[in-house]
């Protein structure tokens, strides 16, 4: 799926029960959500979805740019996306969504640019997570809260992204196994009071070697033991 123009509507593209498939130099505008992979609730015989690439593509979304709901995938990549998502409650640039029992590994996010949302990327129950070289931009007026949020996983690679004005860079809940490594987090320009630039709950792993301006806290950590 190449080079479409989409605008209006409620998901320019949706996936379903669709594998081996690439998506790539489209340009979806003033849609709810940009691309949608998956169904929920989820289907009682579901189709695994494997070696989904969306890449190089330009959305304008209201609520979300690119969303993976609960099937049980192996080999996703996101690279490279232009993403302008509105700054308002619920709405995020990536966002994967599953339940506790569905399988997600061998995950890249990579290299894309997502500006607004409350929610940069948000990723639930992962076994195996790449995020790298993505720069999330957040709203000034602080309506965007987590540059990057991942709850209940395992392995999780976070490096060399640029979170700028989120109120929380990174967090972590209950991720056994995350490395957070060379980012670059500031809110300089935001107008109201800032959080923490790194936040870990109930999580373990490292944090090293990352920038942190202008949050009140740098590193937080809750009945966490990473190394720092």
């Amino acid at each position: 799926m190449d080079s479409c123009l989409i605008a209006n509507g409620n998901s320019g593209i949706l996936i379903r029960g669709v594998n081996n498939l690439v998506i790539s130099n489209n340009n979806l505008s003033q849609v709810v959500t940009g691309i949608t992979v998956g169904e929920k609730p989820r289907p009682p015989e579901e189709i695994a979805l494997n070696q989904i690439s969306i890449r190089n593509n330009i959305i304008q979304a209201e609520r979300t740019g690119i969303i993976f709901y609960e099937n049980s995938y192996t080999t996703i990549s996101i690279k490279s996306n232009e993403l302008l998502i509105s700054a308002a409650d619920s709405t995020t640039g990536i966002s994967i969504d599953f339940s506790t029992d569905v399988i997600l590994q061998n995950t890249v996010i990579k290299g894309n640019d997502i500006t607004g949302g409350e929610i940069g990327i948000g990723i639930t129950n992962n076994t195996d997570v790449g995020i790298s070289g993505n720069v999330l931009t957040g709203d000034v007026n602080g309506s965007s809260t987590f540059g990057i949020f991942i709850s209940n996983g395992s392995e999780a690679f976070i490096s060399n992204n640029s979170i700028i004005n989120f109120l929380t860079g990174i967090s972590l809940n209950m991720v056994s196994n995350p490395v957070i490594v060379e980012n670059s987090i500031s809110a300089i320009n935001l107008t109201v009071e800032p959080y923490s630039g790194i936040l870990s709950v109930s999580s373990n792993g490292q944090i090293r070697k990352n920038t942190i301006q202008h949050h009140l806290n740098g590193i937080e950590l809750g009945s966490s033991s990473p190394s720092v």
